[in-house]
């Protein structure tokens, strides 16, 4: 029976907090301890200062008679215990985390030093035929103010009004009336130790729920990270020709709208240099897919260095046909670029014994520069630049500037 009795106590005192977080916790509950320690300390020292003025403006004769001296004598300690508690409260609130189990140790001190200074207090007006009034508002507001363990406040209300229980008969004789203090002022430490175990349960909850709040949008904020690199490299690989690592069709009719766009907005001249390569069909046909993937590869290379500024943008049309979009250059400039590529792709030297005009592998390139206009449409401007494309075709190996 014993021992179920104190288990259900050890339940009723004792708050679970997570392993994990009490410490984060204690250190949250004691930064708020902190600043509200502070605010009391200096309304203490304020009132104190006022109650030490009214004393002083009675008459000269009385300030030394009893028990004004006594009273004088309480609010000179408190000012000074108020001052060094609000340094050593400013002084630990600079790193809460560190001086922890200092300021848990501090706020026990400072809360017993205010409820013994107020019970003082009380039992001085008993014996002027005053009420413990000052002991009971001090009894609920440790018990609303700060936050502390169910544990550790009962420790401090047990310090504290034991000693007040006790010097009550040597200042009141009214045994009806220390009966009565007895009853009442034990009725306020358990509503008062009842009020603060609610309220620090409900911060423990709230900080919980706060932490698994903080959780769960980590997660989500992970989880949202890791999808967006993954949507990154989704569109990446929807933008990219798998098998020759160039910009696909995608990006060509993006980019060339894009770049339209600006071209038209600054007036500046825009060239589009479509490109197949000569008799791939018959390249496929005898040298085999391989080779002919094999080919594209090293077609797209050198059109990458071919092109070699920031703005170029180059892709892979479709099937055998590449497309260069070159903003800012001239007639002249994508001309000359297109023959550029022309002699670097028959470098390569690829053989192709079934071409009808080398026996090696040649493209054809269809070139247009246009400075974009309401006269004409981006499609109207490729489909310009494929016609020129279509009439070097018809000699192969040739580019043809419309």
């Amino acid at each position: 029976m014993l021992y179920k009795a104190v288990s259900i106590l050890k339940n009723l005192l004792a708050i679970p907090v997570s392993k994990e977080h009490e410490n984060e916790f204690d250190i949250e509950i004691n930064k708020i301890n902190i600043v509200r320690g502070k605010i009391t300390a200096k309304l203490f020292i304020i009132v104190e200062l006022l109650q030490l003025f009214t004393l002083f403006a009675v008459k000269k004769g009385e300030l030394l008679e009893e028990p004004n001296i006594y009273y004088g004598a309480m609010y000179l300690f408190l000012i000074s215990a108020m001052m060094v508690f609000y340094k050593i409260f400013n002084t630990f609130g600079r790193d809460v985390g560190r001086y922890l189990n200092s300021i848990n140790i501090a706020g026990i001190f400072f809360a017993d030093i205010i409820l013994i200074w107020c019970g003082g207090i009380s039992l001085l007006d008993l014996q002027s035929g005053g009420l413990f009034i000052v002991y009971a508002v001090a009894i609920l507001c440790v018990g609303v103010t700060p936050f502390y363990k169910p544990i550790t406040l009962m420790f401090i209300y047990t310090i504290s009004h034991i000693p007040f229980l006790i010097l009550i008969p040597y200042f009141q004789v009214s045994p009806k009336v220390i009966y009565s203090i007895y009853i009442n002022s034990t009725a306020f430490v358990i509503i008062a130790w009842a009020i603060s175990y609610m309220r620090y349960k409900q911060i423990i909850q709230d900080l919980s729920y706060k932490k698994i709040i903080e959780i769960q949008y980590n997660d989500l904020m992970d989880s949202n990270k890791k999808l967006e690199e993954a949507n990154k490299q989704l569109e990446q690989f929807n933008q990219i020709d798998y098998l020759t690592g160039i910009n696909n069709r995608y990006v060509f009719d993006k980019i060339i709208k894009m770049e339209w766009d600006r071209c038209k907005r600054n007036f500046t001249s825009l060239s589009l240099i479509m490109i197949d390569i000569d008799y791939f069909k018959a390249f496929n046909d005898h040298y085999g897919h391989q080779a002919g993937d094999e080919c594209l590869k090293q077609i797209a290379q050198v059109l990458k260095s071919s092109a070699g500024r920031a703005s170029d943008t180059i892709a892979r049309y479709g099937g055998e046909e590449f497309a260069v979009i070159l903003p800012y250059l001239r007639k002249e400039g994508a001309e000359k670029l297109a023959q550029k590529i022309k002699n670097n792709v028959e470098q390569l030297n690829i053989p192709h014994s079934y071409s009808s005009i080398s026996d090696h592998i040649t493209i054809s390139l269809g070139v247009y520069t246009v400075v974009p206009s309401n006269e004409l449409t981006e499609k109207e401007f490729i489909r310009i630049a494929d016609t020129a494309l279509y009439k070097a075709k018809e000699d192969r190996n040739k580019v043809v500037v419309a």
